[in-house]
């Protein structure tokens, strides 16, 4: 089985993170990749999100995460922490588009898929595709 998880409100609680953001007084409109040198993701992520990934074969674990209206090297900065990243396989980018990449690597496989998104309207689309 492989699980390919959406990171932005999946497993991160974005909205804690911009109440935090706003809180510091900081402009979210001018936000790159040094702002994770102030903070860390580790402390943004949900409080079952690491004992869940543990709980998984790091094998199968997949975050597919879009970066949307952020940079790539914005959303790479934050997604690429520990322990995101002794938890999980690969850690794959996309501009907006999910289901795209899931069908291009996991079509063909004969593995069950579990794909978890806050957002229906990818899991529809991801669904489509498998």
């Amino acid at each position: 089985m492989k699980y390919i998880f959406d990171f932005d409100r999946t497993l991160f609680d974005t909205d804690r993170l911009y109440a935090q953001l706003d809180q510091d007084k900081v402009d979210t409109r001018t936000l790159g990749p040094e702002t994770w040198t102030t903070y860390q993701a580790k402390d943004f992520l949900f409080s079952d999100s690491v004992a869940y990934l543990q709980s998984l074969p790091t094998h199968s674990v997949y975050i597919l995460t879009a970066y949307g209206n952020q940079t790539l090297e914005y959303q790479k900065a934050k997604v690429e922490q520990p322990p995101i990243t002794q938890l999980v396989e690969t850690i794959l980018y996309v501009e907006s588009v999910k289901a795209t990449k899931v069908q291009e690597l996991f079509a063909a496989t004969e593995s069950e898929v579990v794909f978890v998104d806050d957002l229906l309207e990818h899991c529809m689309a991801v669904k489509k595709v498998l």
